[in-house]
């Protein structure tokens, strides 16, 4: 008898415009944040490191963005201009 293998989860990536939006495409983004501030983050370490899917195709693993954002809505103290400073 043959072992069962599960299969392996393929992980689920989200693209820039998911993450902070883009208002002339209609998006509303998870974070309140612009997409320089998450770029800034994103250098000094603040938020998840970005996966190369492509040459030109940037993602990040939607795991770590929801792990990031959850930390956010338990912070009861921040406000929207405080959660790019959240660490």
């Amino acid at each position: 008898m043959k072992p069962v293998s599960t299969p392996t989860p393929t992980p689920k990536f989200l693209r820039i415009d998911s993450i902070v939006g883009n208002k002339k495409k209609g998006i509303v983004g998870i974070l309140p944040i612009s997409k320089s501030t998450w770029w800034a983050g994103v250098k000094s370490g603040r938020y998840p490191k970005p996966v190369k899917i492509s040459i030109r195709c940037t993602a990040w693993l939607a795991e770590e963005v929801d792990a990031m954002e959850k930390s956010f809505s338990s912070c009861t103290d921040c406000n929207d201009s405080q959660i790019s400073q959240v660490k």
